[in-house]
């Protein structure tokens, strides 16, 4: 089997060490731009023939990156089409409907390390760029070639399937943004005629499409989750109850064999296991559980989940069914390329053509074509061409009990200290903060900061994603209690580990990591040198005061609607406790964590004679988009730092 690696580099296991007792070695300091440059390269698809490859390119036009939509012929590597993409949008799916036809969900970006958000627009086109067609979206009399046929759809929709023998259909569900109703439709790209499969006003019904992509069933489960009840697409309007054998906090379908189905379901609240689930829905039985979530992999043409992969921790593949054919070859594949992770992202409609995506915590990762009818690798493709992972530091899982006896883990990652020497700390809280996690994978800012001489801590408290339901229902209401007392727990513990000094630390993050460094800080005076924050969350009362009322219904259950509560959980609120050297930026422009309360903590700052470092754009959205900003600011945050921590 011939594998073609990046630069022949095995990058080796990261867990193979313990406390940092390895040799230390001089840090070679990189150049800022490649930690904080867009990858140029993401998310190749392969087309259902093989022939073709689509994938999102970015480029820099002036100070500002701008994402195409490329099209490659793979037996010549000659770029077929280029659609070039406004300035603020990204594709939030890129999907093939036929072998010479795109489809898009449209999306804008909101910043860096910000998902895409979408804007329930989806369009598509033939692979040289032509016959283009606005498919489904609130322009639709406008923008769409037969507009005069449509009314424009008040309602946000997404690409929710794919039928293998489509002619260019697509399944939509989307959700009215006045009459509530969720639909699902089948729309052909190319005649925009569509198909109504299914109505309601129930928002918690879900779809499930066959190993052909064609829409088999709806399925919800009553308010208690004791019933699962099932609609057949071919007996419309006749609701089947079953009782579930097992108490479900929530379940999606994975694929459909001969004898029944798999499915991820979370039991009890627990992590998300893999199960078999009988046709007749009856028989519930367990293929693997663990202690985090865990994710499949499916063989396309039975159906059958052959291998499993986890969350937390080192991700690491699992087999479960070598009887399936392709799990030889991808076995086969993962040891190609030991202390990586290998995922097959796309295949080719028969299964012959995968394209493989390796990546680790080292290296943001690289994709290949691999043949399984040759047995032989093909054409590659590079976030960055010229990254070396050699270069990286490794990132260490971690493991340490709370105060309140529960476990915690997360990642420190830092360049081994020389003898007798030991690395200031950061302490950099993830955003979210719910259902979102620090994952074993290349984090930009953490090797940034390893680079310039740190040990960075990252701690999946609880509300973090990964553990299942119940671990981030922990976390509710307690945006200022165990989130932040988890990060303290956590800062001891990074101390109390050889080659790690626990007089130096600062706390740095953005969104909710902004907002809980700045807790840290005003919960445990003196534990921080310093405290920074990007578009960060300093007044709760207005955060929740200014939402939707989609958006306030969430944070009254997750955040809290007590107004004396939320305030004095408010950064704001504590000013006078703000003794430490602090830097924060901010965007005019961010629609997530608006300008106006970090304005007036600023503000505030300034009138109780605090000394900050204040960052402001007018223009900039949440999270520096422009180039020459988002330098700006690193610069000064490792200008801030050195300052303060002396690494």
């Amino acid at each position: 089997m011939k594998i073609n690696k990046r630069h022949l580099v095995q990058i080796f296991s990261a867990f193979a060490f313990s406390q940092f007792s390895f040799a230390a070695q001089a840090i070679e300091q990189i150049p800022l731009d490649v930690f904080i440059k867009p990858d140029t390269i993401s998310k190749p698809l392969l087309s259902p023939d093989g022939k073709h490859v689509a994938l999102i390119r970015t480029v820099n036009d002036g100070e500002y990156p701008v994402n195409l939509i490329s099209v490659i012929r793979l037996s010549d590597m000659t770029t077929i089409s280029n659609v070039r993409l406004p300035k603020f949008e990204r594709p939030g799916r890129l999907a093939w409907v036929s072998a010479d036809r795109l489809a898009v969900s449209k999306a804008t970006e909101r910043g860096r390390g910000v998902a895409p958000e979408l804007t329930g627009e989806i369009y598509a086109y033939d692979i040289d760029g032509k016959r283009q067609e606005y498919v489904f979206g609130y322009r639709m009399r406008k923008a769409s070639v037969r507009g005069y046929h449509h009314e424009n759809d008040e309602a946000w929709g997404y690409i929710s399937g794919i039928p293998s023998n489509s002619n260019g259909d697509i399944f939509v569900v989307s959700s009215g943004w006045e009459n509530k109703k969720q639909t699902l439709t089948r729309i052909n790209t190319y005649t925009t005629s569509r198909k109504t499969y299914h109505i309601t006003t129930n928002a918690d019904v879900n779809y499930f499409f066959d190993n052909d992509g064609e829409a088999a069933f709806a399925y919800t489960f009553d308010d208690k989750k004791q019933k699962l009840y099932v609609m057949p697409f071919d007996k419309k309007d006749e609701w089947q109850n079953y009782e579930v054998p097992v108490k479900i906090s929530d379940l999606s379908f994975i694929t459909k064999t001969s004898d029944g189905y798999f499915a991820r379901i979370s039991e009890n609240g627990g992590p998300y296991k893999i199960v078999k689930i009988s046709k007749d829905f009856k028989e519930f039985t367990t293929v693997a559980e663990g202690d985090s979530d865990l994710f499949a992999n499916v063989d396309p043409v039975t159906g059958k989940v052959y291998s499993y992969y986890n969350s937390t921790g080192v991700q690491k593949v699992t087999f479960n069914d070598f009887m399936v054919d392709e799990a030889a070859t991808y076995d086969a594949l993962i040891k190609q390329f030991p202390g990586q992770m290998v995922k097959v992202v796309s295949t080719s409609k028969d299964n012959q053509k995968w394209m493989v995506f390796v990546y680790s915590d080292k290296d943001p990762g690289f994709y290949f074509v691999f043949d399984r009818t040759t047995g032989k690798s093909g054409a590659s493709f590079y976030a960055d061409e010229n990254f070396d992972p050699a270069k990286m530091a490794a990132r260490q899982p971690i493991q340490f009990t709370n105060r309140d006896g529960v476990k915690i883990e997360g990642y420190l990652t830092t360049h081994p200290a020389e003898s007798g020497k030991n690395r200031p700390l950061v302490v950099l809280p993830h955003g979210g903060p719910f259902g979102v996690r620090d994952n074993w994978a290349y984090d930009y800012e953490a090797q940034l900061l390893a680079n310039r001489g740190y040990a960075v801590l990252q701690v999946n408290f609880r509300g973090s994603g990964g553990r299942g339901e119940k671990f981030i229902e922990s976390g509710h209401k307690n945006w200022d209690k165990k989130l932040i007392n988890d990060l303290v727990d956590g800062i001891q513990y990074a101390g109390s580990l050889k080659g790690i000094d626990n007089k130096r630390t600062c706390a740095f993050g953005g969104s909710y990591g902004a907002y809980a460094s700045m807790m840290i800080a005003v919960k445990e005076p003196g534990l921080l040198k310093c405290v920074a924050g990007m578009s960060g969350v300093y007044d709760l009362v207005s955060l929740y005061e200014n939402e939707n009322p989609k958006s306030a219904s969430y944070f009254s259950r997750t955040m809290g609607s007590d107004k004396e509560d939320l305030k004095n959980a408010s950064p704001i609120t504590h000013v006078a406790k703000f003794n430490i050297p602090m830097l924060i930026a901010h965007g005019g422009a961010d629609h997530i964590t608006p300008p106006k309360p970090a304005i007036a903590f600023h503000e505030a700052l300034n009138a109780a004679g605090k000394k900050h470092e204040w960052i402001y754009h007018a223009d900039e959205v949440h999270g520096f988009y422009d180039f020459k900003n988002n330098k700006d600011f690193y610069q000064r945050l490792l200008k801030f730092l050195e300052e303060n921590l002396n690494p």
